[in-house]
């Protein structure tokens, strides 16, 4: 009896034992998980994005109808829906035959009216004086012509393209070349212009002296000897303005009418062949003024009769009259031809060979091969933009496409639509992609802040007392990677730090003072019996982003790139 009473009471205190252990481990496991928890995050360097963006769409850099400028069939047509041309090509030509006739009519009225100024002046009386003052004035601008007609012919003609490799030294001999191959009854241009041009480039310092030595107390002989000087290489200089015109006009014509890409391009053929036909008609002028000058002369030393007043302005004015009809009838033939005003692609062709249209009828549309991006962002976004800025394009046709860019454009102008004020942003594409096209829908992204290693923190790091911003920096040693994703119970409290903040966007931001590269701070706090915090935050793409640990083991920071939008 005695024996089984002690094995009860031993089972009794054995079962006392099992429950304070089992009483004294559960109250402790209780007292733990009731414990705060903190999720961690490290201060790194890293680079920062700060960006806007907006949706837009694709259009052509530039784009321009083309309007015919004149009146008539079309008699050639050069171009197709979806056809890639260059500048200066020739598109289309309207009939020509008309415009022709009104030049040829006016060119013979030139030249009877500089007849009849001649016999006019020849008739004319005039006192010594005023014949050696009209004569020297004569002379003056002769030498000016002349000396344009140098400068000229240096700049358009005589230009070295001995680096195209066709043996040819100039410009002339390019062109002379080509027309004497399809007019070889014309003259030899390139022989022609060779030496008129060597003779009247020598010669011209020398005459151009003796006129400026000429003046009012000259006596009638010396200036008839520098006339006569003068006149003879005139008449040369006549001679050779004449043929260089006519050789770009042949020149022209030889790319009209067969369609030819010239291998050599320096000059705009269409400006070059007007410059020299103004000077052309300017220097015939001086000829038949310096001839005119000559017989007046003449006529004076034989006793002719001097007394009738020398007044021949009306014929002058009929003269140039008709040289500025001719001027503007030989400009409004350049508007019988379209060239491509530059390079693009041609759309919407609405005329065919054979048609007639009348000026200004749109015949298609040229744009740009090369596209920009273009969206509208709000007044509150545009004031970040600024002109050069780095961008992304994306699209949604395309998915896996980003093309890079730098804004080109901001509207000064905003446009107001339901009370929202909104400025258009254009930027041009560092690419062309054969699959984009213009019209596609586009997003844009500006970067209008970057800084490049800078310590950043998680922008859910950052709080703010009094106005002031701080992080909390943990203290604890020796902290466990595995403790930062999961949080962690610290032995020491942690403390408040106030910083000093620099740009930002959605998920990071620059620390300007405050902290050190690799500092430990609280990026979030689970309180006990707060289960819906902790799921909320395991479930946070915040935390998968930026919680990690310290010492190198964290993911980068600034591996995307977050956008204040």
């Amino acid at each position: 009896m005695t024996k089984l009473l002690k094995n009860k009471k031993a089972i009794i205190i054995l079962i006392i034992i099992i429950g304070g252990f089992a009483a004294f481990w559960y109250f402790r496991s209780k007292n733990t998980t009731a414990e705060t928890k903190y999720i961690l995050s490290q201060v790194k360097r890293d680079n920062l994005l700060v960006s806007v963006s907006s949706s837009g769409m694709i259009s052509p850099v530039d784009e321009i109808n083309l309007n015919a400028k004149a009146s008539g069939e079309i008699v050639y047509l050069n171009m197709e829906d979806n056809q890639a041309v260059q500048k200066g090509d020739l598109l289309l030509k309207i009939k020509t035959t008309d415009q022709e006739k009104i030049i040829r009519d006016l060119e013979l009225d030139i030249e009877s009216a500089k007849i009849s100024l001649a016999k006019a002046r020849q008739g004319a009386q005039v006192d010594e004086n005023t014949l050696k003052n009209q004569t020297i004035g004569y002379l003056v601008q002769a030498v000016n012509d002349w000396k344009n007609y140098l400068n000229n012919f240096e700049s358009a003609l005589k230009v070295d393209i001995s680096d195209y490799r066709l043996n040819f030294d100039y410009l002339y001999e390019y062109y002379a070349s080509i027309v004497n191959f399809y007019f070889p009854e014309d003259i030899n241009y390139q022989q022609v212009l060779k030496n008129s041009y060597s003779r009247l480039d020598q010669n011209y310092q020398d005459k151009s002296i003796l006129v400026s030595h000429l003046n009012s107390n000259s006596s009638l002989d010396e200036v008839e000897r520098v006339l006569n000087l003068v006149l003879e290489e005139v008449k040369i200089l006549n001679d050779s303005s004449r043929a260089a015109y006519q050789l770009l006009n042949r020149y022209q014509i030889v790319l009209n009418d067969y369609n030819l890409t010239p291998l050599v391009s320096e000059r705009n053929i269409i400006t070059d062949k007007a410059t020299f036909s103004t000077l052309s008609t300017a220097i015939n002028t001086d000829l038949t003024n310096l001839l005119t000058a000559s017989k007046n002369i003449t006529n004076y030393k034989e006793g002719a009769e001097n007394n009738l007043p020398y007044d021949i302005r009306q014929l002058e004015i009929n003269l140039q009259k008709k040289e500025d009809d001719l001027k503007d009838a030989k400009d409004k033939l350049n508007d019988y031809y379209l060239y491509a005003p530059f390079d693009g692609i041609i759309s919407s062709l609405n005329v065919k060979k054979g048609d007639s249209v009348s000026s200004q009828t749109t015949v298609a549309k040229l744009i740009t091969a090369q596209t920009i991006a273009e969206a509208s962002f709000n007044e509150v976004d545009v004031v970040k933009i600024k002109v050069g800025q780095r961008a992304e394009v994306t699209f949604d046709a395309l998915p896996d496409l980003v093309l890079t860019g730098k804004v080109i454009e901001v509207d000064s102008v905003g446009t107001e639509s339901m009370g929202v004020v909104s400025y258009k942003v254009k930027v041009a594409l560092d690419e062309n992609n054969e699959n984009i096209k213009p019209s596609m829908s586009a997003n844009i992204e500006v970067f209008t802040e970057e800084k490049n290693n800078v310590l950043v923190v998680p922008s859910s790091a950052i709080k703010t007392a009094n106005g002031k911003k701080y992080v909390e920096v943990v203290k604890d040693a020796n902290l466990e990677e595995s403790a930062f994703r999961s949080g962690i119970v610290l032995t020491t409290p942690p403390e408040r730090r106030f910083i000093e903040v620099g740009i930002s966007n959605d998920t990071l931001t620059e620390i300007k003072s405050g902290l050190a590269e690799g500092e430990i701070i609280v990026l979030s706090v689970i309180k006990p019996n707060s289960s819906s915090n902790n799921s909320s935050f395991q479930g946070s793409s915040l935390f998968n982003n930026v919680g990690g640990s310290f010492g190198g083991g964290m993911p980068s920071m600034g591996g995307a790139r977050p956008s204040s939008r």
